[in-house]
């Protein structure tokens, strides 16, 4: 599939919604929707299942063996080099970090974790999603490349069907606030891109008969999300898929989502959300030493004044941010995605 510049910006944008649940957990905007983090990350889950949907279908017209080692090769250059040096960094800088956990994040099982611990690991706590990439990742090529196409749909209502089965009969029988993060628990959000992959040409035909009436669906679905943000995974997460479905679908029907999708400074910072998501957790800790705040650290000792101004240190920690993230994309991810075999 030829790249899309529209869907980067979509991807910062669902990015930037977990770093304000994270970094302003008190704010109005989160008090009015508690769950907008989630929100972020269930449209990230669903962009995924369409983009992995679509490449591991191009990736059909290969051997099997060479579809899975394009895919795992790919996948492989985009995720670890980053994720395996911030550990490392980690390690050597914060060694007080290191404990009896650390060897979930290494093999990307943190989800099991955190529900096996039953709360959240500070910065740790966001890696949760990217286990469940990758856990994804282990079990839908098997699925795309081994089934031809017609079976390949039933597929996709039967893994929904599953992971809708499991999340209700999981939080019947445990009544546990973290079964969302078990790999099955999103696995629906996974189907709804999925879904658009095999029939977005019929949902673009559907959309373009109510083009001009896009902006009262959006009104309308943002309302709803608002409503049930104290609902349960199944319903938040049928609203959140179908919301994402349109959103992705609107990237090439609706003029004022295209303008905006279009901006280059968006796209920039979608191509580098990977990074923005991956190092955000940690940027707080990160500027509370170089203001003075906390001293623990020997390696970083304050060089800024502490001002006991709120949007100062936001300001500060969006700067770190940002150069951090630059910084990873020009020196280490973009030289390593120029060893990638497909445009993937």
């Amino acid at each position: 599939m030829h790249y899309q510049p529209r869907l980067d910006t979509l991807r910062f944008f669902s990015v930037i919604l977990v770093i304000i649940s994270h970094w302003l957990p008190s704010s109005e905007l989160i008090k009015a929707i508690p769950y907008l983090g989630n929100i972020g990350v269930s449209f990230f889950f669903v962009l995924s299942g369409y983009l992995i949907t679509n490449n591991l279908i191009k990736l059909k017209n290969q051997s099997l063996l060479n579809s899975f080692k394009i895919f795992y090769i790919n996948r492989s250059l985009r995720i670890f080099p980053i994720y395996y040096l911030l550990l490392f960094v980690i390690i050597i800088f914060i060694p007080s970090f290191y404990d009896s956990s650390f060897k979930y994040y290494l093999t990307y099982l943190t989800n099991f974790e955190i529900y096996r611990l039953n709360y959240w690991p500070e910065e740790f706590s966001h890696l949760w999603s990217l286990a469940i990439e990758e856990q994804f990742y282990l079990f839908w090529p098997i699925v795309v490349l081994l089934l031809p196409l017609r079976k390949l749909k039933a597929s996709i209502f039967i893994t929904f069907f599953i992971a809708s089965t499991f999340k209700i009969s999981t939080f019947l029988a445990l009544s546990s606030s973290f079964i969302d993060l078990l790999p099955y628990s999103q696995f629906d959000l996974f189907m709804f891109g999925a879904f658009l992959s095999i029939y977005k040409p019929i949902i673009d035909y559907k959309l373009q008969v109510l083009k001009n009436y896009q902006w009262m669906f959006i009104l309308i679905s943002l309302c709803l999300l608002v409503y049930l943000t104290g609902s349960s995974y199944l319903v938040k997460n049928i609203t959140l898929g179908f919301l994402s479905i349109f959103l992705i679908s609107s990237t090439s029907l609706s003029n004022w989502i295209i303008k905006v999708t279009d901006l280059k400074v968006f796209v920039f910072l979608g191509k580098i959300s990977y990074g923005l998501y991956l190092y955000h957790n940690f940027i707080p800790l990160i500027e509370r030493n170089l203001v003075g705040i906390e001293s623990k650290n020997k390696f970083m000792k304050p060089i800024l004044p502490n001002i006991e101004l709120p949007i100062y240190h936001l300001f500060l920690q969006c700067i770190l941010l940002l150069m951090i993230c630059v910084l990873s994309w020009f020196l280490i991810e973009k030289r390593i995605l120029k060893l990638k075999k497909t445009n993937y």
